[in-house]
């Protein structure tokens, strides 16, 4: 499951992933990130964005891969500041190798990532059983 959410509003781009992900899913993903990314620079914003990766597990290769070409993305998009939330010790080590890119800051929960970027609350709901969503 993944959810993209831009919003123009306040600049931000909260970005939730979560269970275990075939190379279709990583696809998506990486569309979603970069129709809000581009959004984001069409309307000439630098942003915040918030990675919540609580449930997301270690992942196969394919899409891993996949997920670099998202990164990349991120990477070039007029992003500000970068909060990942990744409680894992081993998802973490995975998700650092794949940020080398992009200067972020790792956090254990969601509520000190909010501190450090500024938000008082998340932009829009948690997931709630829904395969792959976006909102923009």
């Amino acid at each position: 499951m993944h959810h993209v959410h831009h919003d123009p509003t306040n600049g931000r781009i909260f970005i939730r992933a979560c269970g275990f992900w075939q190379a279709e899913d990583a696809r998506a993903f990486r569309d979603q990130v970069r129709a809000a990314c581009k959004l984001a620079e069409m309307a000439g914003q630098r942003i915040a964005m918030l990675l919540d990766l609580v449930g997301y597990p270690p992942q196969a290769n394919e899409v891993r891969r996949i997920n670099r070409e998202a990164v990349a993305i991120l990477a070039a998009a007029p992003i500000d500041r970068h909060a990942l939330v990744v409680p894992s010790a081993l998802a973490r080590a995975q998700v650092r190798r794949l940020m080398l890119s992009v200067e972020s800051r790792f956090f254990v929960d969601v509520g000190a990532a909010l501190g450090w970027l500024g938000w008082s609350e998340l932009p829009v709901e948690p997931l709630s059983g829904v395969a792959s969503s976006s909102g923009y």
